[in-house]
């Protein structure tokens, strides 16, 4: 679990309220919104300037070194507020290599450079806003108003998938040919334009986008213009952050999960990836990962051996049932597949 810290600075009109909430927030907005005043602020005397964080064991860091992967041994319990002047640093394998191994610090970046050294997802990216009271905070830049709403969504026709290896096949025999299912794997950039072609040669397809949201933060932009161009056609899953954080808020891994920390010292698309690998080792049975290959296991797709008249095939991940979709998804936050591939324990 990641804390939420809050940062407050005041000087004199200005007044901003930064809720942080993943290790890197990336912060935009327009050129009014106060983006270059928080570097600026922050190297003025204290004296004269308020600051306040939530969490009193955290400082602020804002004068950001040539060798930040040097800089970062060692260091904890700080807040690195990175500009626009600085960002560029994070161009450098090493430095962005720091930033994924360091722990227990966050990072605010500030500005609209491409940073494809880093993994960031959709969601951490918030945009600064003035409000009515004067005070400058910052919002979630691509809203939830774009994710599938079962009932109240029209009933889709095509689904692309931003995966070649094990959610394909997965995908695949979840939707069972009720939805066209085009899989594509070659960069963020290339899936937006491969969304847009599609939308573009079947003006009546609404299409189901399922990407690894958790490291899609490059694209933000692309994915914001094209869900607004395309409003009503194109929708994603609510909380989708890649294929394996689905399997692991399954009911075969989900009294299980463990939520990601700033101490794993990697990003978390690759966190979640290590743990379904963990999980799916137990004392009397262990689901094979292909590493890669695009076959599944049987144990993602169809009834557990124990429900199969196999009882010597004991393991600890059987589930009841014979659809083994429904088994996995009935009850869980993503549930609403059900209702997608039109499987009994979908949400009415």
């Amino acid at each position: 679990m990641i804390e939420r810290i809050r940062v407050k600075i005041k000087h004199r009109k200005y007044s901003l309220e930064l809720d942080i909430d993943s290790k890197i927030t990336l912060l935009i907005g327009n050129s009014s919104t106060g983006k270059t005043t928080i570097r600026k602020l922050l190297a003025k005397d204290r004296r004269v300037l308020s600051v306040e964080v939530s969490n009193k064991k955290y400082r602020l860091e804002y004068n950001i070194p040539d060798r930040l992967d040097q800089y970062l041994k060692g260091i904890k319990d700080t807040i690195f507020i990175i500009d626009e002047n600085r960002i560029d640093l994070l161009d450098d394998n090493a430095n962005a290599l720091a930033v994924q191994q360091c722990t227990d610090c966050y990072f605010v970046l500030i500005g609209r450079r491409k940073l494809d050294k880093l993994n960031f997802s959709l969601y951490d990216i918030k945009e600064l806003v003035t409000g009515t009271d004067g005070v400058i905070r910052a919002e979630q830049y691509v809203k939830e108003e774009f994710c599938y709403a079962g009932c109240d969504s029209p009933k889709l026709t095509d689904c692309v998938l931003e995966d070649t290896g094990q959610a394909k096949d997965w995908f695949k025999q979840l939707f069972d040919g009720k939805i066209c299912l085009d899989n594509f794997y070659g960069g963020k950039n290339q899936y937006c334009s491969k969304v847009k072609l599609l939308a573009e040669s079947k003006p009546g397809a609404t299409i189901l986008m399922l990407f690894d949201a958790i490291s899609f933060g490059v694209c933000a932009s692309e994915y914001k213009d094209m869900m607004m161009n395309y409003k009503g056609r194109l929708f994603s899953i609510r909380d989708y952050k890649s294929w394996e954080y689905v399997m692991l808020k399954t009911n075969m891994f989900k009294h299980q999960f463990i939520e990601y920390s700033l101490s794993e010292g990697v990003f978390e698309e690759e966190y979640y990836e290590q743990l379904l690998q963990k999980l799916s080792h137990s004392s009397y049975g262990t689901i094979r990962h292909s590493g890669g290959g695009s076959k599944i296991s049987r144990c993602y797709t169809e009834p557990c051996c124990s429900y199969k008249g196999k009882e010597n095939l004991r393991c600890d991940f059987g589930l009841t049932g014979n659809d083994k979709f429904s088994a996995l998804l009935s009850g869980t936050e993503f549930d609403v597949l059900l209702r997608i591939s039109e499987r009994e324990g979908g949400e009415a």
